[in-house]
Parts: C-alpha cells; sequence; structure tokens
C-alpha cells in the first residue's frame, strides 16, 4: 500500500482552494493553526505563500524579512512560494531594483528556496511535488504550538527579548540569565552579547544595529533633515 503524502496548511488557507487541488493529485491536507508559514511538509519543508502583491506590500511594510528570518530559524527548507505573474505587479512600484534586491537577499542571506506559480493550480502542483519529493511521515506531535500568552514578569520579558530577529526562546532566556534585565541586554556591546552560547559575532552585530539603529520616521529625524 502506497502511503499518501500528507501537507499541514494553516487553517487560513482554507478558502483559498488549493485544498481540494492538492486532493486531485493524491495529497492529505490537514488544518492546523501555525505561527510561522503556511504549510507544512515533512517536519522539514516550512512554506510560506504569497501572492505577488502581498510580496511587494511585505517588502515595504517591513514584514517581509520578519517572517524570512523566523521561517529559516524553524526549517531545514524554508521556501517562498511568491504567486502570480510579477507583470501585474512591476508597473506599479517606481524601484524595481528593490524587488530584485528583496528576491536576492532571500535567496543568499536567508538562504530560501523561492519557486513561482502563475496562479493557485500552480501552487497546488509545486506544493504536491515537494510532499512527494520528502517523507510521508505525519509528525507525531505538532511542529508549531500556539504562542502561550505572557502572563508572569519572567514571561513577558522573555517574550520581548525573543521577539528580536536571531533571538530565539532558548537564547531569549540565556540573554536574561546573563545580563539580567531587558535593559542591559540593550545596552550590551556586540561583544560582550557574543560572549552568550549561540550567538556568534556576526549576529550580535546585526543585533546591535538593529537596536541602535534610528527609526526612519521618527519626528526627530525629519525635523533634522
Amino acid at each position: 500500500m502506497v502511503l499518501k503524502p500528507i501537507i499541514i496548511a494553516d487553517y487560513r488557507e482554507e478558502k483559498s482552494g488549493i485544498e481540494q487541488l492538492l486532493k486531485k493529485q493524491n495529497v492529505i491536507v490537514k488544518f492546523q493553526q501555525l505561527t510561522v508559514g503556511d504549510y507544512i511538509i515533512s517536519g522539514e519543508y516550512v512554506i510560506e505563500r504569497k501572492t505577488i502583491k502581498d510580496f511587494v506590500q511585505s517588502l515595504f511594510d517591513g514584514r517581509l524579512f520578519d517572517q524570512a528570518n523566523r521561517l529559516a530559524s524553524v526549517s531545514k527548507f524554508p521556501t517562498f512560494i511568491i504567486e502570480n505573474p510579477f507583470s501585474t505587479i512591476l508597473n506599479e512600484v517606481k524601484n524595481i531594483n528593490s524587488i530584485f534586491g528583496a528576491l536576492i537577499t532571500l535567496s543568499y542571506s536567508y538562504k530560501i528556496h523561492i519557486f513561482y506559480s502563475e496562479n493557485i493550480e500552480q501552487t497546488a502542483t509545486i506544493l504536491a511535488v515537494i510532499a512527494k519529493h520528502g517523507k510521508y511521515e505525519y509528525p507525531l506531535e505538532p511542529i508549531f504550538k500556539i504562542r502561550k500568552k505572557a502572563e508572569t514578569l519572567k514571561e513577558k520579558q522573555e517574550l520581548i527579548v525573543s521577539s528580536i530577529p536571531g533571538i530565539g526562546p532558548k537564547t531569549a532566556k540565556k540573554l536574561l540569565e546573563n545580563f539580567g534585565s531587558i535593559k542591559a541586554i540593550f545596552t550590551a556591546s556586540p561583544a560582550q552579547l557574543s560572549k552568550i552560547n549561540g550567538l556568534s559575532i556576526g549576529k550580535a552585530i546585526k543585533i546591535y544595529r538593529l537596536i541602535n539603529a534610528e527609526y526612519p520616521y521618527s519626528k526627530k529625524r525629519i525635523k533634522e533633515m
């Protein structure tokens, strides 16, 4: 008996029509609430599906690279499927180089696998082929659990620190245990941050620059311009 491949889909994808298309290709779809990605295959492929319009919007509103960072941190094969022809949006973008720059950054810096599809039919086919390429095992436990609401001071502190790109829950605890407070972490130098196991000097420098970067739309900056 040949086992059918299984894809875990976020419940928000129920209305996309992709489930019905996958069933026609003998792929089983199970819906869960995912905190990262839209589809999970074999526990190794975490896939974010974006229309080209959403891709561009997420680039300019700052969501894109945060999503890419979270995707890359939990997946062996982080993947983006960008849906709909590029021609539908390129005429509306003033700086086309920013689109290609984002794609290059996703590929080289975040090691994201990127596939393009014209429509949901092609998206379903890509998902089916990936599923048939991977292992046909259903994970014994949910891969992503619903994030527990922070109630205690400790949980709130860990949540704040773990929300920094590049820092997960385990590293957040280590940082708080070593520095003692959020303020101490935010005022630490890259050299001090890199002493924490799991933080390379390169990652520490990126965190330091993010924490100390001036918000581009701050009133102070606008007055100085």
